[in-house]
């Protein structure tokens, strides 16, 4: 066999000889190198059957993916084989929003799972611990530029940051929209009286055991549905960490209901996902429609794209064991590109991530 008989994969990989080291193995043991031989850490890649080469050829991108989740190939770095592949076969990917919020734990995906919707509804916590740092933060974390951190350590810089933003502003009472684990919670309540919105039950129980911990008294609620403003008096401050938001409905929506549950000159601190089509008139325009005002914001793809590789690695480093909890090969793989893309798209500016810090102005 020779390099032909890779048809794109080898014009993908020959156009980065000089910038990337590639290694390919075919099913039959025979192996390519483009870039350099003696390479410390090339890219991997392990073809295990030959219709991943004709699928790629077919449709580069779309083929690259399908082969991956019927298990025709694996890698080593599948961000900077999408990223060689993306700047060989430039495309322009559409619905990158939606492609973000629809995670293989999204509803409309785990129709096509039933073992592993039932796996998850009873072992998320377990499955979830797998690959999230200690903490179990589903934030994006805060690296340092000049050491490569753990990323328990960026997720607790990152909850200290958005700290000393709420401490800054004086809040006393906050309401954290995205509890989920009660990473943030549990640092929260120990400053601020604090009302803990998270997704299920299973979450709620969690984070109860989680805060009953703390070794002093402290001021929480937990909820497992947005309080109305009916219901509550207006906080000093909000926190929301990756909301679902597609549409500029979705939007408008969600300020809309941050702008009804904070006091005048409340803050939120909140960390949302643009694509390019987001422009930064349409988000003043939406602000301004919601009584809010950008104060501050913060552009997080560097530590995004670090966070989700972190989560991948994480993630391919422990497959045994999530497979042990009952979960399918498929939808582990599924998982895993899932991340790899993720990471990907954050690195090539494709998905933008933001910290925006909003102020409630007077109507």
């Amino acid at each position: 066999m020779d390099h032909s008989q890779l048809l794109g994969l080898s014009n993908v990989f020959a156009a980065h000889a000089q910038s990337a080291d590639t290694v390919v193995v075919c099913p039959d043991g025979e192996t390519f190198h483009f870039g350099d031989v003696h390479a410390h850490n090339p890219l991997m890649l392990y073809i295990k059957n030959m219709q991943m080469v004709h699928m790629f050829d077919r449709h580069p991108l779309r083929g690259l993916e399908n082969s991956y989740l019927k298990g025709f190939w694996d890698c080593n770095n599948i961000p900077q084989l999408l990223a060689m592949s993306h700047q060989q076969y430039a495309s322009h990917t559409t619905d990158l929003l939606k492609k973000f919020h629809h995670s293989p734990c999204h509803p409309t995906v785990l129709r096509k799972y039933a073992q592993d919707s039932y796996c998850l509804e009873r072992l998320s916590l377990e499955f979830f611990a797998a690959w999230y740092d200690p903490s179990l933060s589903t934030s994006i974390g805060a690296f340092s530029q000049a050491k490569r951190d753990p990323l328990y350590i960026a997720q607790q810089r990152r909850v200290q940051q958005i700290l000393k933003i709420l401490e800054y502003h004086h809040a006393v009472t906050v309401l954290d929209l995205g509890a989920s684990w009660g990473a943030f919670g549990e640092k929260a309540c120990l400053q601020h009286d604090v009302t803990l919105v998270t997704p299920s039950r299973a979450h709620a129980e969690f984070c109860q055991n989680r805060l009953r911990s703390v070794p002093f008294p402290i001021n929480y609620q937990i909820k497992t549905q947005r309080p109305l403003a009916s219901d509550y008096p207006p906080f000093d401050a909000i926190v929301g960490l990756l909301p679902i938001l597609i549409r500029q409905r979705d939007w408008l929506d969600y300020f809309s209901y941050c702008a009804a549950h904070l006091k005048q000159s409340g803050v939120a601190v909140l960390q949302v996902v643009f694509d390019e089509r987001t422009t930064h008139k349409q988000l003043s325009r939406l602000l301004q429609q919601c009584e809010l005002r950008l104060i501050e914001q913060e552009h997080l793809n560097r530590d995004a794209a670090k966070t989700y590789r972190y989560w991948v690695n994480n993630f391919s480093t422990n497959t045994r064991q999530i497979e042990q909890l009952g979960f399918s090969q498929p939808y582990m793989r599924l998982w895993q590109y899932y991340l790899s893309k993720m990471a990907y798209f954050f690195e090539s500016g494709g998905l933008q991530i933001r910290q925006i810090t909003l102020e409630k102005i007077e109507s």
